[in-house]
């Protein structure tokens, strides 16, 4: 894949071990993973993307994520 083509993918996990391997998972098949911890950064992170013209291409949510706005709120 050129650095062009490559697909974007927001991962949203509290967890840090479950957001570590499964960042390097999908790493490994070729994607720019970008994690976020909480809801609250997830759209931060997504509203700082489209600002830059780089939006995300796939967002992977986990739905209870602790303290803060879940997944589906977010």
């Amino acid at each position: 894949m050129s650095a062009s083509a490559v697909r974007r993918i927001l991962l949203v996990e509290d967890e840090a071990i479950v957001a570590l391997d499964t960042s390097r998972r999908v790493t490994s098949f070729g994607y720019d993973v970008t994690v976020a911890r909480t809801g609250e950064a997830a759209i931060q992170a997504v509203d700082d993307a489209h600002a830059k013209g780089r939006p995300f291409d796939l967002l992977l949510m986990d739905i209870d994520l602790g303290a803060g706005i879940d997944g589906t709120e977010t």
